[in-house]
């Protein structure tokens, strides 16, 4: 008797079991007896990295650099405008913010599709 049991999606857990992992190949999940389906989680997860070893790709790497850029000048626009009264300044700079916002997005699909072409 295999303690492994397969669920199909949307299908009810046999009681005192866990999910393992999902099935690539079928639509649903692997399951273990609770205690041993972390354990079973874990090494499926080593064999993953194991058997696929990436690290960041250079598309999230991009897209990490493009948020952190973003969340930056966000940041400073709202110092900017609890500091100051000058409304003027502040549209200017939001204004700048948003054309640079524009440029790196270009220069992103610039590198996604350099990317997917090579």
């Amino acid at each position: 008797m295999s303690l492994k049991r397969f669920v199909p999606e949307m299908d009810e857990l046999p009681r005192g079991y866990g999910v393992a992992y999902r099935s690539v190949t079928k639509h649903g999940a692997i399951c273990y007896p609770i205690p041993l389906n972390l354990v079973v989680r874990w090494l499926y997860g080593v064999w993953l990295w194991l058997r696929f070893p990436v690290g960041t790709t250079w598309y999230e790497e991009i897209e990490i650099r493009a948020y952190e850029r973003g969340r930056e000048a966000g940041r400073d626009i709202g110092a900017l405008q609890a500091a100051t009264a000058d409304g003027e300044r502040v549209r200017r700079l939001v204004s700048e913010a948003y054309e640079n916002g524009k440029r790196d997005a270009l220069v992103l699909m610039r590198e996604v599709i350099q990317g997917i072409k090579e």
